[in-house]
C-alpha cells in the first residue's frame, strides 16, 4: 500500500531497501532487550528464531513491493 501506483523503478528501490531489515530488525530488538539487563539468556537463545522472523518479514516486504498487493482479500470473501 506503501507504494501503490508507484513507478517501478520506487518499487525496486524500496524492495531492495527492505532486504536492510533483518539485521536492522534484530540489532534493534537486541539491544533494546540487552539494555534492560534482564532475561538475557533467553534472548541469546531466541536469537535464531528472531532471525528467522525478521528474514521473513523482509521477504514479505520485498514480494509486496516488487509484486504488489494482489488479488488475496478478493479471494477470502
Amino acid at each position: 500500500m506503501r507504494v501503490a501506483g508507484a513507478h517501478g523503478l520506487r518499487r525496486a528501490a524500496m524492495g531492495l531497501a527492505a532486504i536492510a531489515l533483518p539485521p536492522v530488525l534484530l540489532s534493534r530488538i537486541v539491544r533494546r532487550a540487552w539494555s534492560s539487563g534482564r532475561h538475557r539468556a533467553e534472548l541469546v537463545k531466541s536469537l535464531p528464531l528472531l532471525a528467522l522472523f525478521s528474514v521473513a518479514w523482509a521477504v514479505g516486504e520485498v514480494v509486496g513491493y516488487w509484486a504488489g498487493p494482489g488479488d488475496a482479500l478478493q479471494r477470502v470473501r
